[in-house]
Order: C-alpha cells, then structure tokens, then sequence
C-alpha cells in the first residue's frame, strides 16, 4: 500500500513539473503538487503502519513522518508553502491563488527531493 501512495505521489509531481516546463498556470500546478507531495508522505506513514489521517495539511503530515525522515528539518518551510497551494473552495467566485513560478520552482525541487527519501524508505522496509 506504502508503494500505491508513493506512485501516485510520483505521478502528481511529475505532472506539475511537466505543467512547470510547458509555463502552465501556477494555480495548477501548486495544486498538483501539493496533492503530490501529500500522497508521498502518506506512503511514508503507511510504511510505519500508521494510518494517514484524511487531511491536506503538509505540516501535520511531516510532523507525523518526521520521525522517520533524516532531512525532515529541510522540508518544513517547503511544506508551509505547499500546503497554501490547496484550497477547499476552488470555485468561483472564491480567490485565485497564483503562486509566483520561482516559489513553485524551489517547492517542485524540494519536492522531488522529498519523495526520493521517501523511495529510498519504503524500497528498504
């Protein structure tokens, strides 16, 4: 199950960097890659036999993995960031967040640096 999460996770991140490349709307793709990363810190949790809660919160998800990651201190602010990047109401008329394409460039990189740990995890578990 660990491994479902973590390819999923891998698809999304993929597919917002592919959106990042083509010069996509940044709404999007922070969306996408917040779901991304979510999914991979879910995998990160189901490995260690812990249920991943049903939230969107990157924080609350790394503080529960912290733990069990050596460079979790390098990933909070990313996390913070990323976490913004969702919105329950993405509807109009409600706002349009449109993350600055440099803010999304650091967030994409630290992203994939983020699920390589987490492969790395779950491959030796």
């Amino acid at each position: 199950m660990a491994r479902e999460w973590l390819e999923r996770g891998r698809h999304d991140l993929e597919m917002a960097d592919l959106l990042f490349k083509d010069d996509g709307y940044t709404d999007t793709i922070g969306f996408i890659l917040q779901q991304g990363m979510g999914k991979c810190l879910k995998g990160l949790l189901v490995v260690n036999q812990i249920d991943p809660p049903r939230i969107h919160d990157l924080k609350v998800l790394l503080n529960k993995a912290f733990v069990y990651l050596t460079s979790a201190p390098d990933y909070f602010q990313v996390c913070l960031m990323a976490t913004k990047y969702y919105l329950e109401d993405r509807y109009p008329p409600g706002p349009v967040n449109m993350p600055l394409r440099e803010d999304i460039r650091m967030v994409l990189h630290k992203a994939f640096k983020l699920m390589e740990e987490i492969k790395e995890i779950i491959e030796r578990a």
